[in-house]
């Protein structure tokens, strides 16, 4: 299973909707009205000094919203949607890093869908950390015997449960298999992005009350 076009427009709407602030921006740009924020700098622009604050976690982030959001609204077609789907997919888990890496490490709970994305992200970089096999031969065929192995989220929960032998055992007894991936649910991806939405509005709400101290 791949996205297609609706599903792609449903999550460029999420994202829309979700990540973004009224104003059209992403929601991470809100930090700077939080000043002062973690690690933000003052800079010299030739001799002059610019009293500006720049905030590397608002505008890092608020980079990530935009260029997925970029992702979404490229496609002109399902094949198109469905070239892009893994690479949409590994975005996401980046953005997800990003909002992890800027939170305060007491107030960041990893969700399900954190983890889900996590883990999707590790099977699309790492193949050989997870089922090495021939993925393309069930796209050629419409019957294979044995049944293909199908590879999907509740797949990759059971997969991180194993300890490291029980990984090497099961990956040369899946050696020789075909294998289906069936990427998470549109649903799935739409509960990821309210639970990146969640984790910003926390990170601002921990920085706003010095906004009112200064």
């Amino acid at each position: 299973m791949t996205y297609t076009l609706k599903d792609f427009a449903a999550f460029r709407a999420a994202f829309d909707e979700k990540l973004k602030l009224e104003t059209g921006e992403p929601m991470s740009c809100a930090l700077y009205d939080c000043v002062p924020a973690p690690e933000t700098i003052s800079v010299v622009d030739g001799k002059v000094l610019v009293t500006d604050f720049h905030i590397a976690e608002a505008c890092n982030i608020a980079d990530l919203v935009t260029s997925t959001a970029r992702i979404l609204s490229l496609p002109r077609s399902n094949v198109a949607c469905e070239d892009l789907s893994e690479i949409f997919l590994v975005q996401l888990d980046i953005l997800r890093e990003y909002i992890r890496a800027a939170s305060p490490p007491d107030r960041y709970i990893e969700t399900e869908t954190d983890k889900s994305i996590r883990a999707w992200a590790g099977f699309i970089k790492h193949p050989k950390d997870y089922v090495f096999a021939h993925r393309c031969l069930a796209d050629l065929r419409d019957v294979l015997e044995p049944d293909p192995v199908v590879v999907d989220s509740e797949f990759l929960r059971s997969w991180d449960r194993l300890s490291g032998k029980e990984k090497d055992k099961r990956k040369s007894d899946l050696a020789h298999r075909t294998v289906v991936v069936e990427l998470p649910e549109g649903r799935e991806v739409l509960d990821f992005i309210d639970a990146c939405a969640t984790h910003l509005s926390q990170m601002i709400l921990q920085w706003k009350p010095l906004k009112r101290s200064v």
